[in-house]
């Protein structure tokens, strides 16, 4: 009978272990992509929900002290008390999300175009619209529109899919 070698492993017994090892690994790194992807979905979904805060609240502002209000082809027009000149509040062309225009008059010879929000507000590539698809209701001294924020990306491939949407309603100061 022949003696056998304790020294070593066999190949089987190698392959085996580099068997189990590649499992294990792939397993591990597969939890980790999996907790990547949902950080970064939470990530985007409560950057979406200060983004909506934040433009509800300027817009809230503005509207507040609005006196002349009307609105027509996706935009609210109005003279500003805080401003003192006419503006519109209205999507921006391109990317740029929600943008006032402001006139010197009530005409619609636009003096300026101002985002509502800036640069650095809209983070993550983000973007807050107001909703084309619901239109803009001014009812009883209430006015009533929707607001959504989307990602940049979804905007220049098409339809834009909103992370997050709400539906406003502001009574001016003039209205009560």
């Amino acid at each position: 009978m022949k003696k056998r070698n304790s020294r070593g492993f066999t190949l089987s017994e190698t392959l085996t272990t580099v068997l189990l090892l590649a499992i294990v690994f792939a397993g591990i790194t597969g939890g980790i992509v999996a907790v990547s992807d949902a950080y970064q979905k939470i990530t985007v979904r409560s950057e979406a929900q200060t983004l909506l805060s934040t433009t509800v609240t300027e817009i809230s502002k503005e509207l507040r002290e609005a006196v002349n209000i009307s609105s027509d082809d996706g935009k609210i027009s109005f003279y500003s008390a805080r401003r003192g000149r006419y503006i519109s509040i209205q999507n921006g062309t391109d990317t740029v999300g929600i943008v006032i225009r402001e006139y010197s008059d009530g005409s619609e010879t636009e003096t300026e175009e101002i985002r509502l929000l800036s640069e650095k507000t809209e983070t993550s590539n983000l973007v807050s619209l107001i909703d084309p698809e619901k239109s803009i209701q001014l009812e009883n001294g209430v006015i009533r529109f929707a607001v959504y924020v989307t990602a940049e990306k979804d905007l220049q491939s098409g339809p834009a899919k909103a992370i997050i949407s709400m539906d406003i309603s502001i009574r001016p100061y003039s209205a009560v």
